[in-house]
Protein backbone atom coordinates (compact mmCIF):
# COMPACT_ATOMS: atom_id res chain seq x y z
CA UNK A 1 0.00 0.00 0.00
CA UNK A 2 2.79 2.51 0.72
CA UNK A 3 4.85 1.76 -2.74
CA UNK A 4 0.98 2.62 -4.31
CA UNK A 5 0.53 6.28 -2.11
CA UNK A 6 3.85 6.62 -2.92
CA UNK A 7 3.54 6.52 -6.59
CA UNK A 8 0.41 8.51 -6.39
CA UNK A 9 1.68 11.04 -4.36
CA UNK A 10 4.46 11.11 -7.03
CA UNK A 11 2.41 12.23 -9.86
CA UNK A 12 1.11 15.82 -8.10
CA UNK A 13 2.19 18.83 -10.16
CA UNK A 14 3.21 21.19 -7.67
CA UNK A 15 6.27 20.76 -5.56
CA UNK A 16 5.57 21.58 -2.51
CA UNK A 17 2.03 20.00 -2.66
CA UNK A 18 4.19 16.91 -3.54
CA UNK A 19 6.42 17.43 -0.77
CA UNK A 20 3.83 18.25 2.05
CA UNK A 21 1.94 15.03 0.98
CA UNK A 22 5.12 12.87 1.29
CA UNK A 23 5.79 14.50 4.58
CA UNK A 24 1.97 14.10 5.92
CA UNK A 25 1.33 10.47 4.17
CA UNK A 26 4.70 8.65 4.35
CA UNK A 27 6.51 10.27 7.66
CA UNK A 28 9.36 11.37 5.51
CA UNK A 29 11.28 14.73 6.30
CA UNK A 30 11.52 16.29 3.01
CA UNK A 31 12.78 20.38 2.66
CA UNK A 32 10.41 22.32 0.94
CA UNK A 33 13.72 24.08 -0.98
CA UNK A 34 13.88 20.19 -2.31
CA UNK A 35 12.66 19.61 -5.86
CA UNK A 36 10.87 15.96 -6.40
CA UNK A 37 10.32 14.48 -9.65
CA UNK A 38 7.83 12.10 -11.08
CA UNK A 39 6.93 8.09 -11.63
CA UNK A 40 8.66 7.52 -8.53
CA UNK A 41 8.33 4.94 -6.26
CA UNK A 42 9.68 5.76 -2.75
CA UNK A 43 9.55 3.46 0.35
CA UNK A 44 11.40 4.31 2.91
CA UNK A 45 11.65 3.69 6.84
CA UNK A 46 13.03 6.96 7.10
CA UNK A 47 14.03 9.58 3.65
CA UNK A 48 15.70 12.95 5.28
CA UNK A 49 16.25 15.12 2.08
CA UNK A 50 18.00 18.72 2.63
CA UNK A 51 17.43 22.10 0.79
CA UNK A 52 18.64 22.28 -2.53
CA UNK A 53 18.40 18.32 -3.17
CA UNK A 54 17.04 17.56 -6.52
CA UNK A 55 15.25 14.11 -6.81
CA UNK A 56 14.59 12.77 -10.14
CA UNK A 57 12.00 11.00 -12.07
CA UNK A 58 11.92 7.07 -11.81
CA UNK A 59 13.04 6.04 -8.91
CA UNK A 60 12.72 3.17 -6.82
CA UNK A 61 13.26 2.39 -3.19
CA UNK A 62 12.63 -0.73 -1.61
CA UNK A 63 13.36 -2.83 1.46
CA UNK A 64 12.31 0.16 3.60
CA UNK A 65 15.90 2.24 3.95
CA UNK A 66 17.16 4.89 5.85
CA UNK A 67 18.12 7.13 3.61
CA UNK A 68 19.86 10.60 4.26
CA UNK A 69 20.21 12.99 1.02
CA UNK A 70 22.35 16.39 2.31
CA UNK A 71 22.45 19.86 0.80
CA UNK A 72 22.20 20.12 -2.90
CA UNK A 73 22.51 16.26 -3.51
CA UNK A 74 21.10 15.42 -7.22
CA UNK A 75 19.99 11.93 -7.35
CA UNK A 76 19.12 11.64 -10.97
CA UNK A 77 16.52 9.44 -13.11
CA UNK A 78 16.51 5.77 -13.11
CA UNK A 79 18.45 5.41 -9.60
CA UNK A 80 17.61 2.56 -7.03
CA UNK A 81 17.79 1.96 -3.50
CA UNK A 82 17.09 -1.79 -2.70
CA UNK A 83 17.80 -3.18 1.21
CA UNK A 84 17.10 -1.82 4.65
CA UNK A 85 20.76 -0.19 5.90
CA UNK A 86 21.37 3.13 5.57
CA UNK A 87 22.90 5.35 2.40
CA UNK A 88 24.09 8.53 3.83
CA UNK A 89 25.20 10.61 0.39
CA UNK A 90 26.49 14.45 1.63
CA UNK A 91 26.68 17.91 0.20
CA UNK A 92 26.72 18.60 -3.44
CA UNK A 93 27.39 14.99 -4.84
CA UNK A 94 25.85 14.17 -8.26
CA UNK A 95 24.27 10.77 -8.87
CA UNK A 96 23.46 9.34 -12.06
CA UNK A 97 21.31 6.22 -12.45
CA UNK A 98 23.64 4.16 -10.07
CA UNK A 99 22.27 1.29 -7.85
CA UNK A 100 22.34 0.54 -3.89
CA UNK A 101 22.46 -2.29 -2.30
CA UNK A 102 21.47 -1.82 1.53
CA UNK A 103 22.22 -4.63 3.12
CA UNK A 104 24.64 -2.92 5.36
CA UNK A 105 25.62 0.93 5.16
CA UNK A 106 26.91 3.29 2.46
CA UNK A 107 27.94 6.48 2.90
CA UNK A 108 29.10 8.61 0.12
CA UNK A 109 30.98 12.24 0.78
CA UNK A 110 31.39 15.46 0.02
CA UNK A 111 31.58 16.86 -4.11
CA UNK A 112 31.25 13.63 -5.83
CA UNK A 113 30.24 12.44 -9.29
CA UNK A 114 29.02 9.15 -9.79
CA UNK A 115 29.11 9.94 -13.88
CA UNK A 116 27.77 7.94 -16.49
CA UNK A 117 24.80 5.10 -15.91
CA UNK A 118 25.18 2.16 -14.45
CA UNK A 119 27.33 2.19 -11.31
CA UNK A 120 26.10 -0.58 -8.77
CA UNK A 121 27.28 -0.60 -5.22
CA UNK A 122 26.66 -4.17 -3.60
CA UNK A 123 27.23 -5.00 0.26
CA UNK A 124 26.58 -8.16 0.61
CA UNK A 125 27.50 -11.57 -1.35
CA UNK A 126 28.21 -15.31 -0.31
CA UNK A 127 31.29 -17.71 0.02
CA UNK A 128 31.48 -20.86 -1.25
CA UNK A 129 29.47 -22.33 1.44
CA UNK A 130 26.54 -19.90 0.61
CA UNK A 131 27.21 -18.29 4.24
CA UNK A 132 26.21 -14.67 3.56
CA UNK A 133 28.73 -11.84 3.54
CA UNK A 134 27.76 -8.05 4.60
CA UNK A 135 29.74 -5.34 4.76
CA UNK A 136 29.56 -1.37 4.34
CA UNK A 137 31.11 1.13 1.39
CA UNK A 138 32.66 4.50 2.36
CA UNK A 139 33.60 6.72 -0.48
CA UNK A 140 35.69 9.86 0.24
CA UNK A 141 35.06 13.35 -0.83
CA UNK A 142 35.41 15.04 -4.27
CA UNK A 143 36.00 11.45 -5.94
CA UNK A 144 34.93 10.80 -9.41
CA UNK A 145 33.54 7.51 -10.58
CA UNK A 146 32.91 6.59 -14.30
CA UNK A 147 30.37 4.69 -15.82
CA UNK A 148 29.09 1.11 -15.14
CA UNK A 149 32.06 1.00 -11.76
CA UNK A 150 31.02 -1.70 -9.07
CA UNK A 151 31.44 -2.07 -5.62
CA UNK A 152 31.70 -4.68 -3.69
CA UNK A 153 31.18 -5.50 -0.13
CA UNK A 154 33.13 -4.03 2.81
CA UNK A 155 35.89 -1.37 0.93
CA UNK A 156 36.33 2.34 0.99
CA UNK A 157 37.93 4.95 -1.16
CA UNK A 158 39.85 7.89 0.11
CA UNK A 159 39.46 11.33 -1.00
CA UNK A 160 40.33 12.77 -3.83
CA UNK A 161 40.39 9.39 -6.18
CA UNK A 162 39.20 9.30 -9.96
CA UNK A 163 37.68 5.82 -10.80
CA UNK A 164 38.14 4.57 -14.29
CA UNK A 165 34.41 3.08 -16.17
CA UNK A 166 33.96 -0.41 -15.71
CA UNK A 167 36.69 -0.52 -13.00
CA UNK A 168 35.04 -3.26 -10.25
CA UNK A 169 36.69 -1.82 -6.53
CA UNK A 170 37.08 -4.56 -4.62
CA UNK A 171 39.50 -4.02 -2.26
CA UNK A 172 39.99 -0.56 -0.56
CA UNK A 173 42.16 2.20 -1.99
CA UNK A 174 43.76 4.28 1.11
CA UNK A 175 45.44 6.99 -0.76
CA UNK A 176 43.92 10.24 -2.11
CA UNK A 177 45.00 11.50 -5.27
CA UNK A 178 44.87 8.42 -7.57
CA UNK A 179 43.95 7.25 -11.10
CA UNK A 180 42.17 3.36 -10.72
CA UNK A 181 41.06 1.46 -13.56
CA UNK A 182 41.33 -2.27 -14.16
CA UNK A 183 40.21 -4.96 -16.47
CA UNK A 184 41.96 -7.59 -15.32
CA UNK A 185 41.02 -11.03 -13.88
CA UNK A 186 42.44 -12.33 -10.79
CA UNK A 187 42.25 -15.75 -9.88
CA UNK A 188 42.65 -16.92 -5.98
CA UNK A 189 41.79 -19.99 -4.05
CA UNK A 190 38.55 -19.39 -2.58
CA UNK A 191 37.76 -20.12 0.85
CA UNK A 192 34.48 -20.06 3.18
CA UNK A 193 34.36 -16.90 5.05
CA UNK A 194 34.42 -18.18 8.54
CA UNK A 195 37.99 -18.61 8.83
CA UNK A 196 38.74 -14.91 7.97
CA UNK A 197 39.56 -12.22 11.19
CA UNK A 198 38.26 -9.79 8.52
CA UNK A 199 34.26 -10.92 9.27
CA UNK A 200 32.30 -12.00 12.84
CA UNK A 201 29.63 -13.90 12.65
CA UNK A 202 26.09 -12.52 13.15
CA UNK A 203 23.62 -15.45 13.37
CA UNK A 204 20.86 -17.00 11.14
CA UNK A 205 18.64 -14.45 9.73
CA UNK A 206 15.88 -15.34 7.12
CA UNK A 207 17.37 -19.12 7.33
CA UNK A 208 20.94 -17.80 5.95
CA UNK A 209 24.37 -17.88 7.75
CA UNK A 210 25.09 -14.16 8.06
CA UNK A 211 28.90 -13.12 8.34
CA UNK A 212 29.35 -9.00 8.60
CA UNK A 213 32.80 -7.82 7.20
CA UNK A 214 34.66 -5.01 10.47
CA UNK A 215 34.45 -1.75 9.41
CA UNK A 216 33.46 1.36 11.18
CA UNK A 217 30.14 3.34 9.54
Amino acid sequence: MRRVISFIISMIPINKLKIFCYNFFMGYKISYKASVGFFNVINAEELHVFDDAVLGNFLRVNGKPKVFLYEKVKLKSYTAINGYGKLVINENTVVNSAYFDLASFINIGKNVVIGGKGTEFWTHGYDINRNKLIGGITIGDNTYIGSRVIFNLGISVAANVSIGAGTVVSKTIKESFQFIVSNQIVCKKAKEVSVSNNYHYLGIINGEKVFSKNMKE
